[in-house]
């Protein structure tokens, strides 16, 4: 996109999945203590200059699971809740096209966001594939969207998770970012005290304002 192009003077990574992603599902850990509440300020971190925010939904996880099936994954599930899966672009960029380790590290943990209220699954999970999205910025609508299309469900999603590991209580599972759920397939670019506003039909929205560089 020439928007990413101008700013980080780089040629617009491809960014799709490999060919790992049909045959499971793909996901990085995040960083649990950077989580941002809703309405807070998000701090600009010092080493990017390209900040993007990624439209998602999380899965609260409530009870402990470990090598189970997908349908007793998806019983574990207690509630949801709006996710802001902020990422620094232009870091993104230089870890995943320039080194060849794998996931992405200061891309992501140096923020996130989610929304106050935590919607019980019983209300969401029958229109988990069918609810509308929007994105607002500074009261300006700049994307309407949804969760339709799901390569995955949250529930194989948490299984293949748990593989050999345990997963407890409280952990969160968020959806990756919805289709036009983030400035970089918009070509929009957040600025210094711009006001995000992320929400999602049945389940809520969270809303924080950019801090300065």
């Amino acid at each position: 996109m020439r928007g990413f192009e101008t700013v980080t003077r780089s040629t617009f990574p491809a960014l799709r999945p490999g060919p790992g992603f049909d045959d499971h599902p793909v996901y990085y850990t995040g960083n649990h203590l950077t989580v941002v509440a809703d309405e807070a300020p998000v701090e600009w971190p010092s080493y990017s200059r390209v900040l993007d925010f990624e439209l998602e939904f999380g899965a609260v996880v409530t009870r402990p699971v470990r090598d189970v099936s997908e349908r007793e994954a998806t019983a574990a599930i207690g509630g949801y809740v709006v996710f802001d899966d902020i990422s620094a672009r232009d870091t993104q960029w230089e870890e995943q096209r320039r080194t060849p380790f794998g996931p992405v590290v200061k891309t992501k943990t140096f923020a996130s966001s989610m929304g106050a209220d935590i919607v019980t699954a019983d209300e969401v999970a029958p229109h988990l594939d069918s609810l509308t999205a929007t994105v607002t910025v500074n009261d300006e609508v700049w994307s309407t969207t949804g969760t339709a299309g799901m390569r995955y469900s949250v529930g194989e999603s948490l299984a293949y998770a748990c593989r050999g590991e345990n997963v407890y209580p409280g952990e969160l599972l968020t959806s990756g970012t919805l289709p036009r759920g983030c400035g970089l397939e918009l070509d929009r670019w957040i600025a210094p005290g711009d006001r995000v506003e992320l929400s999602i039909e049945r389940i809520g929205s969270v809303t924080n304002t950019i801090g300065t560089r």
